[in-house]
């Protein structure tokens, strides 16, 4: 029990001695911030006596990090202290928690420093940081942008010449959240427009047309951290003249005029063919009701709906309604001359 008791209290005693060596602290220069504000993460590691240190680095989903500097210096005659400055760029509103971090040391202590098997009584030890927390609000009027800039744009011409390009760069200048001016679009009726990749805060935009047209001015709205207000910034419009497009456009009516008497042609050229088609179809499929008729009440089906079209048939509907059986097929004979002189005459037939 004391043999427990006595190896209990020498590693609490070799523990202490080897924490109370080191330490890790993280602290905030402010704890309340906007969308898209940033803050500073200091990390600050000291020591003694050391064989190797590993430092963690801050990874925050909903901030942006990026290290400011790091700097070494000598607190006291044993003490080394590593100083490293983070920025925190805020990417959306809420109350955030930043995790511990991780300090791993490895080192040997001095009365083993002498010996040959001396990395044998490595000794390796994790620390940690405390967890931080941050609020950050949105900012006004729904906005995503924040920082203080300028912004401008250039054309290379106000005059070009139809389906040659024109060149429209957009420039922005200032610091905030904007990293690069992929987002900006461009749209102009009657232009096609095509954009170039985006150099840093900068673009240029392509844009052919064969009729005058205007480049509307292009706003940005943001949040100002220093001033802080709503602040928005614009270009000034420009209207283009293109040239050379009178005699395209003279060559363009013509043409379509052309396309269009075309269409209307053939249009017309198809109606007609199949509405001979439906005409030819109607005749057979008379001459065959009057073929397949077996009496004259069935005959007289067929063609009293065209009495009205001549005197002739008129007079024969009558002889067929008097008619006795002997007479039926002589009549019926007649019946079909009758009708192809009828059809003859189409507008007759309709």
């Amino acid at each position: 029990m004391q043999t427990s008791l006595f190896r209990a209290f020498l590693c609490l005693l070799s523990f202490y001695t080897f924490a109370h060596a080191y330490s890790f602290t993280a602290t905030l220069d402010k704890t309340s911030l906007m969308v898209g504000d940033k803050a500073t993460l200091s990390l600050k590691f000291c020591y003694d006596n050391l064989e190797e240190y590993t430092l963690e680095e801050p990874q925050l989903l909903d901030f942006k990090v990026a290290l400011l500097r790091e700097e070494e210096k000598q607190e006291t005659n044993t003490t080394t202290c590593v100083l490293q400055h983070y920025t925190l760029h805020a990417k959306k509103a809420g109350r955030f928690t930043l995790p511990a971090l991780k300090a791993h040391i490895e080192s040997i202590p001095p009365k083993y420093q002498e010996r040959y098997n001396k990395n044998h009584y490595l000794q390796k030890l994790d620390i940690y940081t405390k967890t931080l927390t941050i609020e950050v609000t949105p900012l006004p009027e729904g906005l995503s942008v924040t920082g203080n800039y300028t912004l401008s744009a250039s054309v290379d011409s106000t005059t070009v010449q139809a389906q040659k390009p024109l060149h429209f760069t957009v420039s922005l200048e200032g610091e905030g959240n904007i990293e690069n001016l992929d987002f900006l679009t461009l749209s102009i009726p009657h232009t096609l427009i095509y954009s170039h990749k985006a150099e840093g805060l900068s673009k240029t935009f392509d844009i052919i047309s064969d009729e005058n047209y205007t480049i509307p001015a292009i706003t940005l709205t943001y949040f100002n951290q220093e001033q802080q207000m709503v602040e928005r910034i614009h270009t000034e419009s420009y209207h283009i003249t293109v040239t050379g497009t009178s005699v395209k456009k003279s060559k363009n009516i013509w043409l379509w005029a052309l396309l269009s008497a075309i269409y209307l042609g053939l249009f017309y050229a198809v109606y007609r063919i199949f509405k001979a088609l439906a005409f030819i179809d109607e005749k057979k499929i008379l001459f065959k009701r009057i073929k397949n008729a077996k009496n004259k009440e069935a005959l007289l089906k067929v063609i009293a709906p065209y009495m009205h079209k001549s005197k002739g048939l008129e007079r024969l509907v009558y002889r067929v309604e008097m008619s006795e059986r002997s007479a039926f097929k002589g009549l019926k004979k007649e019946t079909t001359t009758q009708m192809h002189l009828l059809t003859q005459n189409s507008n007759k037939f309709k």
